[in-house]
């Protein structure tokens, strides 16, 4: 939703060319994506059980959300 109002916002109304600002939005959207898929493993993997993939999904979650985070500050 936020890549699609980035795309409205710098595309339509600015009338501004596909170039850096819509690969950086395309990116921090992947980012966003796999941000999610980290925070599934975290949920479903207990740590008791299996330490390493919820470890993984832990800094996959907490380190794609930071970027995250960022770039939208940065591009919005």
């Amino acid at each position: 939703m936020r890549h699609r109002q980035i795309v409205e916002y710098y595309g339509h109304r600015l009338n501004w060319k596909k170039t850096s600002w819509w690969t950086a939005s395309l990116v921090f959207m992947w980012i966003g994506f796999a941000s999610a898929i980290g925070g599934a493993m975290v949920a479903n993997f207990r740590l008791s059980e299996m330490k390493l993939v919820h470890g993984i999904g832990a800094i996959l979650t907490f380190v794609g959300m930071v970027i995250y985070g960022w770039g939208q500050v940065i591009l919005g």
